[in-house]
C-alpha cells in the first residue's frame, strides 16, 4: 500500500487509510450524479421501467412491516399536531387504508382487519427495533465491534446518537425541500398552521429564498444542497458503520443463539435496520407531513 504510485506515506494515510477514497467514490459515482438529475428533471427521471419496477419492489419490503414501527410514531405525531380529534382520526384511519391497500368500498369487516393487520406490523417492527438496539449497545459496551482501537465506549456511544440525529436531520430536509419546492411563494407563507412563532416563519423563508427564489440562481441551490448533503450523508454512514457492524470471535452477545448472531446480527442487518428506521426514516416520513414546519 504505502507503495502505491510512488504516493507519499502522508497521502495514503490520509486519502485510503482513513477511508476517504471510498466515500467520494460513493458520492461521485453511486449517487451525486443521479441525484443531481432527479432533482433537476424530475418527472422524466421515473419515465422508465426501471422505476417502476424499483416502486415495486420498495413497496414489498414495506408490506413485509420491517419498518411499521415508523408510522406509529408518524401517527404519534399527527395526533399531537392535530387541532381537533376529528382531524386525527381522518389522517389515521385516511393512512391505514393507504397502507393496507384496500379500498374504501370494502366495509367494515375488511376495515377491521385492515387495522388489525397493520397493528400487528407495527408490534413485529417495534419487537424487532427493541432487539437490534439491544443487542448493538451491548456489543459497543462489550467492545465487539469494529470500531477503532483505543475509542473509549462512551465515545462510541456519543457518537452514535449524534450521528444518527445529523443523518435523520439531513434525510428529513432532503423530503421537506422537494415538497416544499411544489408550492408557490404564497402558500409557503400563509399556509404554515402548524407553527404561528414569526422567528420560525422567518427561517423557514430564508431557507425557501435560499434554495429557490434567489436572483440569478436559477435552480442551482437545491442540487447543490443534494451534493453537500449526500458527502455528510456518507460521512456519518462510514463512522456508523464502524460503530454498528460487530465483530464476534468465540462467544455471541448476549448469549443469544449463534444461528442469529451469524446469520442475521453479524452480516449487518441489524445496524442497517437501526439506521433506516431511527436514522432516516422516521425523519423523513415526519418531514413529509410537515414539509414547512420541518
Amino acid at each position: 500500500l504505502l507503495e502505491l504510485w510512488g504516493l507519499p506515506e502522508v497521502v495514503l494515510q490520509f486519502y485510503l487509510s482513513t477511508g476517504l477514497a471510498t466515500i467520494l467514490l460513493t458520492c461521485m459515482v453511486g449517487q451525486l450524479s443521479t441525484q443531481v438529475t432527479a432533482s433537476r428533471y424530475m418527472l422524466d427521471y421515473t419515465n422508465n421501467y426501471f422505476a417502476l419496477l424499483t416502486v415495486w419492489i420498495a413497496m414489498c419490503i414495506e408490506f413485509s412491516g420491517v419498518l411499521h414501527c415508523c408510522y406509529a410514531l408518524q401517527l404519534a405525531v399527527l395526533g399531537r399536531a392535530s387541532s381537533t380529534r376529528q382531524k386525527m382520526t381522518k389522517t389515521t384511519t385516511v393512512f391505514q387504508d393507504d397502507d393496507s391497500g384496500d379500498s374504501d368500498n370494502d366495509g367494515e369487516g375488511g376495515a377491521l382487519c385492515s387495522t388489525i393487520f397493520f397493528w400487528m406490523r407495527v408490534l413485529f417492527s417495534i419487537a424487532l427495533l427493541l432487539f437490534c438496539l439491544v443487542v448493538t449497545l451491548a456489543a459497543i459496551i462489550e467492545r465487539k465491534t469494529t470500531m477503532w482501537d483505543g475509542v473509549p465506549v462512551a465515545v462510541s456511544m456519543l457518537l452514535l446518537v449524534v450521528l444518527l440525529s445529523i443523518v435523520g436531520l439531513l434525510e428529513g430536509m432532503q423530503i421537506a425541500f422537494f415538497a416544499v419546492s411544489k408550492k408557490m411563494d404564497s402558500e409557503r407563507i400563509l399556509n404554515n398552521d402548524h407553527n404561528n412563532s414569526k422567528t420560525a416563519k422567518q427561517y423557514a423563508q430564508w431557507t425557501c429564498d435560499l434554495l429557490y427564489n434567489q436572483k440569478n440562481n436559477n435552480g442551482r441551490n437545491l442540487p447543490a444542497f443534494m451534493i453537500g448533503r449526500q458527502l455528510c450523508v456518507v460521512l456519518c454512514f462510514f463512522i456508523l458503520s464502524r460503530i454498528l457492524t460487530t465483530s464476534t470471535t468465540s462467544s455471541t452477545v448476549l448469549n443469544i443463539p449463534t444461528f442469529i448472531q451469524s446469520n442475521f446480527v453479524d452480516t449487518g442487518l441489524c445496524g442497517a435496520l437501526l439506521t433506516t428506521i431511527i436514522g432516516s426514516v422516521i425523519w423523513q416520513l415526519i418531514a413529509g407531513t410537515f414539509p414547512y414546519v420541518f
